[in-house]
């Protein structure tokens, strides 16, 4: 939650007026219970998008998900089929080539990485990208590892970018 990419996907929804929510999940940090091979996790992530929701200066309809690596997953399968999401934002994605894609998709969604990023394969992500949904864009950062150390500015303009067109054009 205290990291730098974690960070940089605050600021840049922040950035451009879009409310960001960030949490541990379980068994992280001062939360309670433990790692849960991420089930458990997903539930987390789903509690945390009621909470956001429930609060009145929030727009439910224009709510999204985001998240890093392992957090990124997990926002993934929490968005997957889902059609009340306005957005997915997926930094760093851990790949592996399977036999059927089955994550669908049902909003705009952005795969962010870096070329040398050793967990996420950009270019099977750019062969997915088709079957997971209609409006899957892969942005990939030249020179950027999985930590993203020193360029989290390219990272906070292409969320920002995203957003503009997906959450605060709708």
């Amino acid at each position: 939650m205290l990291n730098n990419v974690v960070g940089a996907l605050v600021r840049a929804a922040n950035g451009v007026g879009v409310a960001a929510l960030r949490f541990n999940f379980r068994g992280v940090g001062g939360s309670e219970g433990s790692y849960d091979a991420g089930k458990g996790e997903q539930d987390d992530a789903r509690a945390a998008l009621g909470c956001l929701r429930a609060q009145a200066e929030i727009d439910a309809s224009r709510t999204g998900m985001a998240g890093y690596s392992f957090g990124a997953t997990v926002a993934i399968n929490v968005t997957s089929g889902r059609d009340d999401l306005a957005c997915l934002v997926a930094v760093s994605a851990p790949t592996a080539r399977g036999k059927k894609v089955e994550v669908q998709l049902r909003c705009p969604a952005i795969f962010v990485s870096g070329d040398r990023d050793e967990y996420c394969d950009t270019g099977l992500l750019a062969e997915y990208a088709p079957q997971m949904g209609d409006a899957v864009e892969v942005a990939v950062m030249e020179g950027v590892d999985h930590f993203w150390w020193g360029s989290d500015g390219r990272l906070i303009e292409a969320v920002q970018g995203f957003l503009v067109r997906t959450v605060l054009a709708g």
